[in-house]
């Protein structure tokens, strides 16, 4: 499995809200970025540490990313 220290700030927050369970289009609402932008910043983070699709990255955001609550989804 890749380093997660590799990964970019804004790829580590989107992580973070994957964790606490929000949609691709919700977190783009609420960072300002375009949904497919969300996107491509999941299937980077998917590459960076090396994993394959979106069960295993949310299980892997579950497991590093999710510490503390992230904002209320509006």
């Amino acid at each position: 499995m890749g380093d997660p220290a590799s990964l970019s700030d804004q790829q580590r927050q989107i992580l973070h809200r994957v964790a606490a369970g929000w949609t691709s289009p919700h977190i783009a609402r609420h960072l300002g970025l375009s949904p497919r932008t969300v996107e491509n910043h999941r299937a980077h983070a998917c590459r960076r540490l090396g994993l394959r699709g979106n069960h295993a990255l949310l299980r892997w955001a579950l497991l590093h990313a999710g510490s503390g609550p992230a904002e209320p989804i509006e």
